[in-house]
Formats: C-alpha cells, structure tokens, sequence
C-alpha cells in the first residue's frame, strides 16, 4: 500500500489581495508561515519517506515546514507549479473581467476547455502533472510520501484520480495548507482518503 499526501501551499500575500499569482513567485505571509507549521506539526505520527514540492517560494516554504519536522529534504519538480495564468497573473477577478469579458466567466465554468491569454489551459498542467505523479508513485511504492503544491495542481491530480473530466476542477475546494490523501492498492486501484483537509488550522 502507498499513501500520497497532497498539500496546497499556505496562504500568500497575493492569495489575500485575490489576485491570481500562477507562475508569479509570491511568498507566504506570516499567518502562511504559520499555516505551514501547524500543517507540518500534524504529521508527527506519520512515517513519511520523501517530501516533493513545486519550485515556487509558496510551496517551498511550506514543504521546509514539513521537512523540518520530519527531518527530511525537499526535493524541488517545476512541473508541479501552478497553472500559468499569463497575461492574467497579478491581476483580480475584476480586472481581468474588465479586459477580457465572459473569458474568465468560461474559465470557471469549463475550465477543461479554456487555454488563458500568453498562459497555459488545465489540458497543459494535466500533461506535465500526472506523469511526474505516476512517476513517484512508482518510485515509492509501499511508502507514504508528500507532494506539496498549488490548489490548480491538486485540483488536476484529484480529477484524474477520481476520473472526473477537467471541466470539474472548480468544484473540488481547496484551501490553504489543505491535506489530500491517495491510497493506492495493488492492481493500481486507488482510494482518495482524505478531502481539504484543515483540522489542524483550528489551532490558530
């Protein structure tokens, strides 16, 4: 049996202005910092074998958290940053409205279908996330390991594993320092354990 934890980034200075950050190398704020530290605090228990992390700071920063407590490197994987809003990233959802019309209207309600201005559609985060997720999980086998990235990335991956159609992306919640768990079984069979999970945020 192998368990793949799935953890979104904590909270940043452009997710609290609502601007869409992307490929934009953003860093945490301090209440992200200490997100990520109750995130990392919640898996004392757990014997994890190899943390992994997007190369963006947010998620970085966040997976530190964790290696600090499990006493483990982070191993870094461009691949799993976040969709690349292009000429969206830095901007609000009213800005972008203003500009670009009922685009940003079709990307929430098929985003399996849209590709972003100078950016990328989840099509493309499809194609360079769940390989490197198969990768790992091949690697890893019979182990519990982490992959620390962006609520787009996690959205992707949770589409594929539940074998849902992209265009259902937005409606699987993720919030900051949210922990999603994958069991996977022999024959490939897999279970999705745990959903957004936040519990230990309550400590704040």
């Amino acid at each position: 049996m192998t368990k793949i934890h799935l953890i979104r980034h904590g909270v940043t200075y452009w997710n609290q202005e609502l601007r869409y950050q992307g490929h934009s190398d953003i860093s945490l704020t301090p209440e992200g910092e200490r997100q990520a530290e109750l995130m990392a605090t919640s898996f004392a228990q757990i014997n994890l074998r190899a943390i992994y992390s997007s190369d963006l700071i947010r998620a970085q920063s966040t997976a530190l958290k964790l290696g600090e407590q499990k006493q483990l490197s982070v191993t870094t994987n461009a691949d799993f940053r976040e969709i690349n809003f292009g000429a969206w990233e830095g901007l609000t959802y009213e800005q972008i409205k203003a500009k670009w019309g009922n685009l940003i209207d079709d990307f929430f309600r098929a985003p399996g279908e849209v590709y972003l201005p100078q950016g990328e559609g989840f099509g493309d985060v499809y194609k360079r996330a769940v390989p490197n997720l198969l990768a790992l999980l091949e690697r890893h086998q019979g182990e519990e390991i982490a992959i620390v990235a962006h609520g787009g990335i996690i959205r992707v991956l949770l589409c594929y594993v539940l074998g849902l159609p992209l265009n259902n992306c937005w409606r699987i919640k993720q919030d900051n320092t949210a922990i999603n768990t994958i069991t996977y079984f022999k024959d490939d069979m897999c279970m999705l354990e745990r959903l957004n999970d936040v519990h230990h945020l309550t400590k704040i």
